[in-house]
């Protein structure tokens, strides 16, 4: 179990901070910024624990939580993503600026 919850803690710092720094990078506030990584994985929280009340209960098949975890789920890993393709980008134009200049 430690384990588990070891991994999920480092999966949730990582995600925050890409999320935030990509809020960051396009001019958010800084509150803006912090905000937007609470209310992305709030959503998939809110929509998970939903998913586990409908089943619990067992009051049928609970498609708004569902479209609420897919729509977290969807929009965490998009954050994530655009956030590896912009570091990515950026090195590599350094890296080519940098060889241009030697260059010259």
């Amino acid at each position: 179990m430690s384990a588990v919850a070891s991994v999920g803690l480092a999966a949730a710092v990582l995600s925050y901070r890409h999320q935030f720094e990509l809020a960051a990078g396009h001019g958010e506030s800084a509150l803006t910024a912090k905000l937007i990584p609470i209310s992305i994985d709030g959503l998939l929280l809110a929509g998970t624990l939903a998913v586990l009340d409908a089943s619990r209960r067992q009051t049928g098949n609970a498609w708004a939580a569902r479209v609420t975890v897919g729509l977290g789920v969807a929009m965490t890993m998009w954050a994530n993503i655009v956030h590896g393709f912009g570091v990515d980008r950026h090195h590599h134009l350094r890296l080519a600026a940098d060889r241009a200049d030697r260059r010259h």
